[in-house]
């Protein structure tokens, strides 16, 4: 499993507190924090070292492409816009599978770990400024956008331009299709038909290139498009093409052999597994919109071993949702192929969304910048979390209001 560890990088200052300051990168993580906490500093870090690390091992960049001159501040971090989150006391370090990252004292270093197995992630980060990309048209002319949100956007024409048919976004029966003849993207539901993507409701905005993205990329990893060099980029196929000459010049009496070798290369630049970040996955919905789209993203990570999800929250519905997941998952266990009791699980969380407690983090953040963990040691979301602290404070003034009310009618 890989881990980092950050301290006094932008509002995040002693960090992780527990396992001498690595926090683990489980297959699933979420955070959860006030407005400038740190959420995002955290897995923009996250997102920056993985693809830094997934480039090292086609060797499309070298080291020193990151540790001269300042570059992993400078020109890697600016495409998440952290580059001005570095002070001099800031600490961060990295081991992967492949790579041993460590930024301290203003220097980056990286040490190649050997003979490690390395299976290339399909690395997608959706912001929460998602929304912008379906109330505009005409998106493959738009320009001067954030590095991270033209990705997005990228990404998101490249999934419509996929679809053959309308894709259901997982919320109140409604569809999404995109007429590639008109550049036009619409949903229909119950009540309304082709309505235009840009004249729906937030919510609606917000779940749309999320879905459709996650959608696309899981399609991607399972078809045989995913086989496809012709979908690296120009860098990559001239990487891949120089290192297929070589195995194919060598001389290989073994046929097994050689079919090893052409595996381990494909699996060194054609993706296998899905890494996604989502910011603020709860976006302008409704609870029970939350949990559809919730349960929707753990059956995409569930989909294979080493898929990973990381999600940024400020929802108590999210976290008492991924509890109701976590639980599940321990009464699937029990159920021994029930299927009347399996059936009845289902109703509650879909079997496909189960989370597996020991491969789940989930973490807070407080104002004083440290991340502490909010799961129990039996696999559960502690009740005293900042989401419920609030919604109890409520109570509490509910309470005191209560009290007043009563002492002027004496």
């Amino acid at each position: 499993m890989s881990s980092i560890k950050i301290k006094n990088f932008g509002p995040i200052k002693e960090g992780y507190t527990d396992n001498d300051g690595f926090l683990p990168i489980d297959k699933l993580m979420i955070f959860i924090g006030g407005q400038g906490s740190g959420k995002s500093s955290i897995v923009k870090l996250i997102s920056t070292l993985t693809w830094l690390e997934k480039a090292l091992v086609k060797g499309t960049i070298l080291i020193k492409d990151i540790v001269e001159n300042d570059a992993f501040r400078i020109k890697w971090c600016e495409f998440q816009s952290i580059q001005n989150y570095f002070n001099p006391h800031s600490f961060i370090e990295y081991k992967g599978k492949y790579i041993h990252f460590k930024y301290d004292l203003e220097k980056a270093e990286i040490l190649i770990i050997e003979n490690t197995v390395y299976e290339q992630p399909k690395i997608t980060y959706i912001p929460a400024e998602r929304n912008f990309l379906s109330v505009l048209e005409d998106l493959e002319n738009i320009k001067g956008l954030p590095k991270s949100l033209s990705w997005t956007l990228a990404e998101f024409i490249k999934a419509q331009r996929s679809l053959t048919e309308a894709h259901p976004i997982y919320i109140n029966d409604i569809e999404f299709e995109y007429d590639d003849s008109t550049k036009v993207s619409y949903i229909s539901g119950k009540g309304f038909n082709r309505l235009k993507l840009a004249e729906a409701s937030s919510g609606i905005q917000s779940v749309v290139p999320l879905i459709v993205v996650l959608s696309y990329l899981e399609g991607f990893i399972n078809s045989k498009i995913s086989q496809d060099i012709d979908n690296l980029s120009f860098a990559e196929s001239e990487r891949f093409n120089s290192l297929l000459k070589e195995i194919n010049k060598d001389t290989i009496s073994v046929l097994s052999e050689y079919s090893k070798r052409i595996e381990a290369l494909n699996k060194k630049f054609l993706p296998q597994n899905l890494f996604s970040i989502i910011e603020e996955i709860e976006q302008n919905l409704f609870p029970e919109s939350q949990k559809n789209l919730l349960f929707k993203s753990f059956e995409f990570n569930n989909n294979r071993e080493d898929n990973h999800l990381i999600i940024t929250t400020h929802s108590p519905y999210i976290i008492a949702y991924t509890s109701l997941a976590m639980k599940a998952f321990k009464v699937k266990e029990n159920i021994n192929k029930s299927f009347d009791f399996l059936k009845r699980l289902e109703d509650i969380v879909p079997l496909k969304s189960c989370l597996n407690p020991d491969k789940t983090g989930v973490y807070q953040i407080d104002n004083e910048g440290v991340v502490v963990s909010i799961k129990s040691e039996r696999g559960q979301i502690l009740d005293n979390n900042f989401l419920n602290t609030s919604l109890e404070d409520t109570n509490d003034l509910f309470n005191d209001l209560l009290d007043i009310a009563e002492e002027c009618n004496k």
